[in-house]
């Protein structure tokens, strides 16, 4: 039985108003944390809305708004469990490598992993690359300190930031400590 675009709207409002509170309430037990459970919940109305899925009775709505709602949380849970465990491995494989005491020295570590990679790019992209992000200097000075144009200086660190990221995945889930960096 089709049903219109209306009662579809006002179904889905209807259901909305009637289990929003309850589902965020059953989402918070999941993922402990309040804002993430009504995001959750959000998400799964949008879902239902841009698939314009249609329930057999109230009943069959209910029951699917709960379920969507505990397996979006589970995999929210899922997703961060594996970001912890990609930070805890790094944090592990760093500190194998020679005792850190604390987050600084986390930084300053990454930061010499950096800068080794840097160090090994092409002489003119390492020359840019180096003046751009640890100098700080902005294209058109270092065009007109090298003598080039600024299309070049975007081309060299264009080409920098692609092999940096390629000699640096190891360090991926670290980068957000220099996210200017790779994007």
């Amino acid at each position: 039985m089709a049903v219109s675009k209306t009662n579809f709207i006002k179904n889905i409002e209807e259901a909305y108003k009637k289990y929003y509170g309850s589902l965020c309430y059953y989402a918070q037990n999941y993922v402990q944390d309040a804002e993430t459970a009504q995001d959750l919940v959000q998400d799964v109305f949008v879902r239902i809305i841009e698939t314009r899925q249609n329930f057999e009775s109230p009943l069959h709505c209910r029951n699917f708004l709960y379920l969507s709602v505990k397996n979006a949380c589970l995999n929210h849970l899922d997703k961060e469990n594996v970001k912890k465990q990609y930070i805890r491995q790094a944090q592990k494989e760093i500190k194998e490598e020679e005792e850190l005491p604390d987050d600084e020295a986390l930084l300053a570590e990454v930061f010499r992993k950096l800068k080794q990679a840097v160090d090994k790019l092409p002489t003119e992209c390492r020359k840019i690359f180096h003046m751009s992000y640890f100098e700080n200097q902005d294209n058109e000075t270092i065009a007109r300190q090298l003598s080039i144009s600024i299309n070049t200086v975007r081309a060299q660190k264009a080409r920098g930031k692609q092999l940096l990221r390629e000699k640096l995945k190891d360090l991926y889930p670290l980068i957000f400590i220099f996210p200017g960096l790779f994007q």
